[in-house]
């Protein structure tokens, strides 16, 4: 059997092909489950099941991404946990969590002191694009609280000269 260039070429492409294929009908799965079921979980009625659910849509990383407005929506949940949850989730998301800055920073205000914290280090997290949330982070360096304090500080240091 003779083997030409060109049909060299073709088993290339074909086996990329498949290689391709399967990479992208492959689904990220946490603990056995895919991101569409924490997705659902995050809209539970029960407050322990949402912010589990949002804790481990961040454990998907880049491939949570997609959850990004399910978990940009649990920031106004009524329960401190929920909102915290999301907050770190975008937190593991960091620049990719951008679209989130709206709703995060109003969080910098927040009656209890560990979600403004974790809205502060989410914040961070999420870098330059953040510089929205600037006029909220100042405010926060001006907390009750020295965590609230420093992890704002961090935040704005991310924005280098420009904060």
């Amino acid at each position: 059997m003779r083997i030409t260039m060109s049909t060299s070429i073709a088993f290339i492409l074909m086996i990329w092909t498949g290689l391709q294929a399967g990479a992208q009908t492959a689904a990220a799965v946490y603990r056995g489950r895919p991101l569409p079921d924490y997705m659902a979980g995050a809209k539970s009625t029960a407050p322990d099941a949402r912010a589990a659910a949002l804790r481990a849509i961040g454990q998907f990383g880049k491939d949570g991404i997609p959850a990004l407005p399910v978990v940009t929506a649990a920031l106004a949940d009524p329960v401190n946990e929920v909102r915290q949850a999301a907050a770190e989730t975008i937190a593991l998301f960091g620049p990719a969590g951008a679209a989130a800055v709206s709703a995060l920073a109003p969080l910098l205000s927040d009656p209890d002191a560990r979600t403004r914290t974790v809205a502060a280090l989410a914040l961070r997290e999420i870098g330059a694009a953040a510089k929205p949330a600037l006029p909220q982070l100042i405010h926060a360096l001006k907390d009750e609280d020295l965590v609230v304090r420093m992890t704002a500080g961090l935040a704005i240091g991310n924005f280098g000269k420009d904060a």
